[in-house]
């Protein structure tokens, strides 16, 4: 298979943000870890594995580079592995990026406490996503950190006791579908933030016991 690619591409850096570090395949890959996530059932999963699986043969039989294994090859249903096939991509955490970008690190220097979000705190918040990031960088400088969900997942009860985060609030404030909190989005922030501001509140009132 003969590999039709701009000869300009060689000398251009590609610079991947990604939070994803998973393989292509594998009980770590990306059918597996984001299938179910996205209602592939339990034979979903194993079909959209085999054919990643074919996917990265592919992949390596044009580039000679051995890719499915990398972390980061799953990403985006396994756009990273043809990143890194096809390009001489370098992934790297997409906090990292954007909070270089944004000049974080120097904003952090001026605040007392952080709120980050994420749309579902479970097991792979600790797994590069922007929540951790923010929350390490923050705990550098031995800055507070608050994150706020819209649900708990599976695992979630790592985050209480990794120690990154001081307060983890879910936004819903009552059992609900994923379809009613959209449809409640103002009103749950709203609460959210105002729980959030009588929490902070009583710390400051103990504080000055």
């Amino acid at each position: 298979m003969s590999l039709k690619l701009d000869p300009r591409l060689a000398g251009v850096e590609v610079v991947v943000a990604s939070d994803v570090t998973n393989p292509l395949t594998g009980p770590a890959g990306a059918a597996a870890t984001y299938g179910p996530q996205k209602g592939a059932d339990p034979a979903a999963v194993a079909d959209l594995d085999a054919a990643l699986g074919i996917y990265g043969a592919a992949v390596e039989a044009t580039t000679s580079r051995a890719v499915a294994e990398l972390p980061g090859a799953g990403a985006a249903g396994g756009t990273g592995a043809a990143l890194l096939g096809f390009t001489n991509a370098t992934l790297r955490p997409g906090i990292e990026v954007v909070a270089e970008m944004a000049g974080l690190a120097a904003r952090l220097e001026e605040v007392d406490l952080v709120v980050t979000g994420e749309g579902r705190a479970d097991e792979q918040t600790l797994a590069g996503k922007a929540a951790m990031g923010v929350a390490l960088l923050a705990g550098k400088r031995g800055i507070p950190v608050v994150l706020l969900c819209g649900t708990l997942g599976p695992g979630s009860e790592a985050l209480e006791v990794s120690g990154l985060f001081q307060l983890i609030q879910p936004v819903a404030d009552r059992p609900m579908t994923l379809e009613e909190a959209m449809a409640d989005t103002d009103r749950l922030l709203t609460n959210a933030a105002e729980r959030l501001a009588s929490s902070v509140g009583i710390g400051l009132a103990l504080a000055d016991r």
